[in-house]
């Protein structure tokens, strides 16, 4: 099992990236703040930059109903995410987080058929779809789906005590963007025994701006670990039990020597 040391740092920019995504899909923020009855699909399409990210989103959820061919194959550089048929959008109209007013409607992930399957197209799935609840609970601050994924109950508390959930729920902080993409780092993952390794880079957007407790803060570009994108790089570890794929090193990749902000203060 996987041992992840969190310090004050590690946690500081955790909560930096907190309650938009998920713990790091999809998109968030977008500088429209038209609403619309159209559904925001999560795209976990990466970017190098913020708005490249949010752009992403919008094209993926001009069309809910269009699903792409299902992924049954990987290569190094491929974002792990869910297709556009994989995510349910339930209610009426959506808004973008703006300065002023936290978003909504965003879409949750559903559970993709091939998340049971013994294989790295099932590991995949069960990424993607873990992926997706990060970042959705970035936004709205329910974690329901992360605890669906088979993500570990150690990886989970570890979420929950970094996150702003409950700051979230309330409508006391959020993000422009809050998303978490993970992105392979190898074409296939590695197998020793039981347990499956996959490397990543995991790139945390935030957007321009962050909202706490009624006051806006504009996010510099990244400065000594922090602003609008972050970069860090771990593996995921996997293994089949139960009929289920058990995964954890979701933020092994959160560095201990990155300065944390903006709460670092």
């Amino acid at each position: 099992m996987l041992s992840l040391a969190v310090n004050r740092r590690t946690a500081l920019l955790f909560l930096g990236s907190g309650a938009g995504a998920v713990l790091m899909s999809a998109c968030g923020g977008n500088a429209s703040n038209t609403e619309s009855s159209a559904s925001p699909l999560a795209s976990s399409s990466s970017a190098s930059s913020t708005s490249s990210s949010l752009s992403s989103e919008n094209s993926s959820s001009a069309s809910p109903s269009a699903s792409p061919s299902r992924r049954n194959s990987f290569q190094r550089g491929f974002d792990v995410e869910l297709n556009n048929a994989d995510m349910e959008y339930t209610g009426e109209g959506y808004m973008y987080s703006t300065r002023e007013k936290q978003g909504y409607g965003w879409s949750h992930p559903k559970r993709p058929q091939e998340m049971s399957e013994n294989s790295e197209l099932g590991l995949y799935y069960s990424w993607a779809y873990a992926s997706a609840g990060i970042s959705y609970a970035m936004k709205t601050g329910d974690d329901t789906y992360i605890k669906q994924s088979g993500m570990t109950e150690g990886d989970q508390k570890l979420f929950k005590s970094i996150a702003l959930l409950e700051e979230t729920r309330e409508g006391k902080y959020w993000e422009e963007s809050g998303n978490f993409v993970y992105r392979l780092e190898s074409d296939h993952p590695e197998k020793k025994g039981e347990e499956y390794s996959w490397p990543y880079q995991l790139q945390m957007f935030h957007g321009d701006f962050y909202v706490r407790n009624g006051e806006v803060h504009e996010i510099p570009e990244n400065t000594d670990g922090w602003g609008k994108i972050v970069y860090s790089n771990g593996t995921l570890k996997a293994r089949y039990l139960d009929g289920a794929w058990q995964m954890e090193g979701f933020f092994e990749g959160i560095a201990t020597n990155v300065v944390g902000k903006p709460f670092d203060k």
